[in-house]
């Protein structure tokens, strides 16, 4: 397995995450393994509430399908921080703020 480190940092430096970016081969494709430790603080921290799964590797980011590229994947893990963020400090889910990001790229 071909891997990557790399982090990203959200635009006013308020949070940095590392990742392991993998290619799991054809039929996973790419995955962003998280490798910081995250504080939700009182947000919820369930995998389904924060876009999350794991396998025996670690903990990586929840996509709809199938990642082809490396690229791609730098496209979602950086739109995922980005929305993490906003979500530790809001009230709306997950799901509105990536949404509403997701207008902005």
């Amino acid at each position: 397995m071909r891997c990557e480190r790399l982090d990203y940092i959200t635009s006013d430096g308020g949070m940095r995450v590392d990742f392991d970016f993998c290619d799991c081969g054809f039929a996973n494709g790419w995955r962003a393994y998280i490798k910081s430790d995250i504080n939700y603080g009182d947000r919820s921290t369930s995998f389904h509430a924060t876009h999350r799964l794991s396998d025996s590797r670690g903990i990586y980011i929840c996509w709809d399908q199938k990642v082809p590229s490396f690229e791609a994947m730098k496209a979602i893990a950086s739109l995922w921080v980005d929305t993490t963020y906003v979500y530790i400090g809001s009230n709306d889910s997950f799901d509105e703020i990536a949404k509403r990001l997701m207008k902005y790229r």
